[in-house]
């Protein structure tokens, strides 16, 4: 695992799914404090996997 001390997202993650693209997360910073950090998130595809 990295040591992550902060990580900014932009533009991030579209849960509503809608038409056009409506991020959730604008400019947002988390704060990991330094600590020994896993994350795990969609990749932003919005592709329809379900055949």
């Amino acid at each position: 695992m990295a040591l992550i001390s902060r990580w900014q997202v932009s533009n991030f993650l579209d849960s509503a799914k809608r038409p056009s693209w409506t991020p959730d997360f604008i400019g947002e910073t988390f704060d990991f404090g330094g600590q020994p950090s896993a994350v795990v998130m969609d990749n932003g595809n919005r592709q329809d996997l379900s055949g």
